[in-house]
């Protein structure tokens, strides 16, 4: 249905386009060389993301897995909170000890990282150097150096949920998405944007593999259940590192109306638009409410928001200069390693500048829709309103 946009490459990434690229990727590179430099400073040798062990988080879900073929529940894990198919690549090391299966974890977190960050690349018609910008873009900011390092498994919901944007056979994008769901809880939002846009065989297809999925791991989908429920509970009532954190507990009642508006505003573009780079657009939004909520929003899980920014290429032509340079202004705040100097100097107010970009790239990104929707009208003949 949609997939990489057709050849619209050379009308559509313009000269203006590429310039952001070239001045995302140049204030990345500097605000890293930055952090080099001031780790360097104040400690004896340079730690740019390591504050505990390579593979903190790794070991949780290695652990989990041993746990389980143990015939054990994995959620007595303290640190294992994941849905119970997260397991799934983790059953696949258990037989290598933690070291090698580390390490192979984190090298093929390079390779999920890469093969998604060319998805989207290419999903929003860059080619050649323009793709390996956006890889270079992506690998030097902290969120990807952070995920590398502690083991998460968000390097593998990111390349799902770039085959789930991106692929053009519907079965593969509903199991892509499926697979991103039970793997981490977040991606349950882009499920109504594929449901519309791909249609029922979409939703037929991901149902099948949930229930599969959940039948193969029945106890501890159980399991899971007053988990999440207890996780959510305390989302409401803990200051922790996501945007909740920084604006107070009413936070939630924006995310929910931001919810709202963008269900909305979608729903009206797309009755008047159907291109491809439109939908790719829409779709790779909703990374931003997704990040809403989870503890330590900006510290790994934000790799993901390169599929939102490298979406929003394809329509820069639609877009004012003075908004093309806020938004690469916008998009370098969230992703550069001034969070790293949380680790460098114990003091967390540093994760107040990536929190405030992404609520204001929120509100950004609805600025853009409502502005889209306003030219489809003005475009549209008068007997179609």
């Amino acid at each position: 249905m949609f997939g990489t946009p057709p050849v619209l490459g050379a009308d559509v990434m313009n000269l203006a386009s590429v310039r952001r690229i070239h001045w995302r990727l140049a204030f990345v590179g500097l605000s890293y060389l930055g952090l080099c430099y001031t780790s360097l400073l104040m400690q004896s040798d340079i730690q740019l993301v390591v504050r505990y062990f390579l593979g903190l988080d790794f070991k949780e879900f290695y652990d989990a897995a041993h746990v389980y073929l143990a015939g054990g529940n994995p959620y007595e894990v303290a640190r294992f909170v994941t849905p119970p198919a997260s397991l799934l690549p983790n059953l696949l090391l258990a037989p290598f000890n933690f070291e090698t299966a580390r390490d192979l974890w984190c090298l093929g977190s390079v390779f999920m990282l890469g093969a998604g960050g060319v998805l989207a690349a290419r999903a929003a018609g860059h080619r050649g150097s323009d793709v390996f910008l956006t890889l270079a873009f992506l690998f030097a900011a902290f969120p990807a150096q952070m995920l590398i390092e502690r083991g998460n498994i968000d390097a593998l919901v990111f390349l799902l949920l770039a085959l789930a944007l991106t692929v053009r056979p519907v079965w593969l994008a509903a199991v892509a998405w499926a697979l991103a769901a039970l793997t981490k809880i977040y991606p349950v939002l882009l499920g109504p944007h594929l449901w519309r846009t791909r249609g029922d065989r979409w939703l037929l297809v991901s149902l099948a593999v949930v229930v599969v999925v959940c039948a193969g791991f029945w106890r501890e989908t159980l399991a899971y259940g007053p988990h999440l429920v207890m996780r959510a509970t305390e989302q409401l009532f803990e200051p922790n590192l996501s945007p909740v954190g920084y604006f107070g507990h009413g936070f939630h009642v924006y995310a929910l109306a931001y919810v709202a508006l963008s269900l909305w505003l979608d729903r009206k573009l797309l009755s008047r638009e159907t291109t491809g780079e439109l939908r790719h657009f829409l779709g790779s939004a909703w990374i931003v409410p997704m990040l809403f909520f989870p503890r330590d929003v900006l510290a790994y899980v934000g790799v993901s928001l390169v599929l939102t920014f490298t979406a929003l290429d394809p329509l820069e032509h639609r877009l004012r200069r003075w908004q093309r340079v806020g938004l690469a202004l916008l998009e370098a705040l969230i992703m550069i390693p001034t969070t790293g100097f949380v680790f460098v100097t114990d003091e967390i107010e540093w994760y107040a500048i990536p929190r405030v970009a992404l609520f204001s790239y929120s509100l950004a990104l609805v600025a853009i829709k409502v502005q889209l929707l306003r030219e489809s009208r003005a475009a549209s003949p008068p007997s179609a309103r």
